[in-house]
């Protein structure tokens, strides 16, 4: 079983991130073509065995800034190392673009995606409410240069 990244339609991103049990809505294209009509975006996935289990899905707010917003592996495919695979090949793609800083925000209900960003040098830089939730936003940044 070797995984395989490579980049993915918004279509493709949507079918995975529905499956994803963590995620309170259901996705659809219209609201997700909505919020980066006018962005460029960077939509990665893995599969395992040619089925798409994990994807990584973010945009250009600027020539330097890149805000990786949604992702997740299907829970069958977890502790592989799918994310922290997905997180790599995103930072090498941003990085040989000259994008300067990845910003991301989680949420304490997340603990292992927390864990993950702080292991791979993410600084927290804010911290906001969440009007849906309980659980604070937590703002994250990392400089590529």
């Amino acid at each position: 079983m070797r995984p395989h990244i490579r980049q993915i339609s918004l279509s493709q991103s949507i079918d995975v991130l529905n499956y994803i049990p963590e995620f309170d809505e259901r996705f659809e294209l219209t609201k997700i073509k909505e919020r980066i009509l006018d962005k460029q975006y960077l939509a990665l996935g893995v599969e395992v065995e040619g089925i798409l289990v994990a994807v990584k899905l973010g945009y250009f707010l600027n020539d330097k800034v890149f805000y990786s917003w949604l992702g997740g592996v299907l829970p069958r495919f977890r502790l592989l190392g799918l994310a922290q695979s997905l997180l790599n090949e995103q930072e090498q793609i941003l990085a040989a673009k000259n994008v300067g800083e990845i910003q991301v925000k989680s949420m304490n209900r997340y603990p292992s995606m927390l864990q993950m960003l702080i292991s791979n040098h993410y600084q927290i830089y804010d911290i906001e409410p969440n009007p849906n939730s309980d659980f604070l936003k937590v703002k994250f940044r990392k400089y590529l240069v």
